[in-house]
């Protein structure tokens, strides 16, 4: 009998034992799987706050996309460019070296010529125009410099002398007056190297419709003209007074 208690109590104690294991595993397998949920949501943090980074990093643009840059370009077409750009753009001021040899040096915005600028129209940069810009021409006021001398100062409009202006030829006479499609056209006076003086119409760099010539003299003569010649009849006065007349054919 006693033996047999004694089994009973040792059975007792393993189980009271066994229970103390079974309390010690569950112990910390609740602590391991605590440990990795919090491993797991701290991943989830971090990834949550790098991801956050990348959204906010995406909402702010480049420094290109942004800032206008200082710098050197050259373009698949061969043009060379210097200057200030916007993603690759020229945009305020920079030179641009054209493959046929000609440059211009000015003001740009989206890629185009606009505001004040220098045109080199030639290799040896004989001719020149220096004037207005916009949407990549020559629009408004501006100076040519040709290669044989001459000169326009005044009014463009798509490259061409169009408007009011003054016309330097390099022979010494000079035109002030109306330009139309890059040529005389409409009212001007047209001065002479020897101090004649023609006031009227024209057409095509011509004299052309009704028109005075003050001579250098003092005199005077009316009439009208043709191909830059006078036609009809012609009336002139002197100096003195005296009133006579021509027929021009």
């Amino acid at each position: 009998k006693n033996i047999k208690i004694s089994h009973q109590n040792i059975q007792n104690e393993s189980d009271k034992s066994d229970n103390s294991n079974d309390k010690e595993k569950n112990s910390s397998d609740d602590y391991n799987n605590l440990r990795a949920l919090e491993i797991v949501n701290l991943n989830k943090d971090e990834i949550r706050k790098e991801s956050n980074i990348m959204s906010s990093s995406k909402s702010l643009p480049s420094v290109a996309e942004n800032e206008k840059i200082e710098k050197k370009f050259t373009f698949k077409n061969g043009e060379k460019y210097e200057g200030q750009m916007i993603n690759n753009i020229p945009n305020g001021k920079g030179i641009m070296y054209y493959p046929n040899g000609l440059i211009y040096e000015g003001q740009w915005k989206d890629g185009l010529r606009e505001g004040k600028g220098i045109y080199y129209l030639t290799k040896e940069k004989g001719d020149v125009y220096e004037g207005d810009f916009k949407n990549n021409v020559a629009e408004g006021k501006g100076i040519s410099k040709y290669s044989n001398g001459d000169k326009y100062e005044g009014e463009y409009h798509n490259w061409n002398k169009h408007g009011k202006g003054i016309y330097y030829y390099n022979n010494g006479h000079r035109y002030e007056g109306d330009f139309y499609d890059d040529r005389a056209e409409g009212k001007g006076t047209y001065y002479y190297k020897n101090g004649d003086i023609y006031e009227g119409e024209f057409k095509y760099d011509l004299k052309e419709g009704k028109g005075i010539i003050y001579f250098a003299n003092g005199d005077r003569e009316m009439g009208n003209y043709k191909d830059d010649k006078p036609i009809g009849k012609h009336v002139r006065l002197a100096v003195g007074g005296k009133i006579s007349s021509n027929i021009y054919k």
